[in-house]
């Protein structure tokens, strides 16, 4: 055997070798992100789901009803118009 051949067939192992690494290094990379995406879509989805029930709380408690039931039960009172005093200022 010639030196050159010897020298392309060391080469060629080295680099096929160096090939399979890299792939096997790429696909864990691959894996490792993909499981992070898959917590960040699970955290997401909890978030949108408190959300949801977040403004049906609102809601809830936007209606004057429910406000005046909520304002009763801590035993306010509803002050009459001509008691309330409002004051304007002009900038």
């Amino acid at each position: 055997m010639t030196r050159w051949r010897i020298f392309w067939m060391y080469f060629f192992a080295v680099t096929i070798l160096l090939f399979i690494g890299l792939t096997a290094y790429q696909s864990n990379r691959y894996i490792v992100l993909e499981r992070q995406i898959e917590n960040i879509e699970t955290q997401q989805w909890e978030w949108i789901e408190e959300n949801k029930r977040l403004i049906a709380v609102i809601a809830k408690y936007s209606s004057a009803v429910e406000i005046e039931k909520k304002a009763v039960a801590q035993g306010l009172v509803r002050v009459p118009p001509e008691n309330v005093l409002q004051i304007y200022v002009k900038n």
